[in-house]
């Protein structure tokens, strides 16, 4: 029979914290698949009908972070022609760190990446964009979980976030609500300066049943996905730049682009 293994990755994203879960469902043949894990937990030797695939993996415990700035490898050009800097009304940052926890021995990994919390400005929104890696000999999709923001109030407040329908960037789409769904339209708790929000995304629209996931919310190795933060005050803080469309921080499976912060619903300002 033919050997059944799936890998899904599950990816939480936002612009103050990313964080991802590896979910590994496996039906083994004995004949044809083995999974070997190394002793010190650190390499993953996978073998499945012949070919074998490593993957290299980082140990570290969320509460230990580590810091990763640059840009990405094997990033085709033709990912940023639609970012002109002349033709932007406003350009926001977004200041990374990431913490990585991935404990080879569960079924279940996570990661993350994490702003510096920095918070020099703020509106009432912001939109950004993330970039799945092409990994060789690896092509296991993300899905983004839940996200987390800061805010400069502790109080519970109104959050909306919404993913672009085309796997493509943000710009050019900030002032057209019909190329985006909504996710997320809740009340959560805002915990104010210098800590995390929590935004579990709703996957509102979709009647969702245990194991089923959100397609909106899947992303391919070389896709590009936008999404869209918004809320009622202007409580979301952000860091001002003049890099938009620039790669600010990278993962093994993730790039992270600078954004842009609005200042009224769909671009516009109060």
């Amino acid at each position: 029979s033919e050997e059944a293994s799936r890998t899904m990755d599950v990816l939480d994203v936002f612009r103050g914290k990313t964080r991802w879960q590896r979910h590994w469902w496996k039906e083994r043949d004995n004949e044809k698949t083995r999974f070997t894990h190394e002793e010190n937990g650190i390499d993953v030797d996978k073998s499945i009908d012949g070919k074998d695939i490593t993957n290299h993996r980082r140990r570290a415990d969320l509460e230990e972070p580590m810091t990763f700035k640059g840009k990405s490898l094997g990033i085709r050009s033709d990912k940023k022609q639609h970012w002109e800097k002349s033709d932007l009304r406003s350009l926001q940052a977004i200041d990374i760190v990431i913490p990585i926890k991935d404990e080879v021995s569960l079924p279940l990994n996570f990661y993350e990446i994490v702003s510096t919390f920095e918070g020099g400005n703020g509106s009432y929104g912001a939109f950004f964009d993330i970039t799945a890696k092409e990994l060789e000999n690896n092509d296991t999709s993300l899905r983004i979980d839940s996200i987390d923001i800061h805010t400069s109030k502790e109080k519970p407040c109104l959050v909306a976030v919404y993913v672009s329908k085309e796997k493509a960037s943000h710009f050019g789409h900030e002032t057209n609500p019909d190329a985006w769904s909504l996710i997320t339209n809740t009340t959560v708790q805002c915990e104010g300066y210098f800590k995390r929000t929590h935004v579990p995304l709703e996957s509102l629209g979709r009647n969702l049943t245990d194991g089923n996931y959100d397609e909106r919310l899947m992303i391919k190795p070389g896709q590009t996905m936008s999404f869209y933060v918004m809320m009622n005050d202007p409580l979301l803080r952000y860091t001002i730049t003049k890099n938009f469309g620039e790669v600010y921080s990278s993962t093994d499976h993730l790039l992270l682009y600078e954004g842009t912060g609005v200042g009224d619903w769909w671009g516009g300002e109060k």
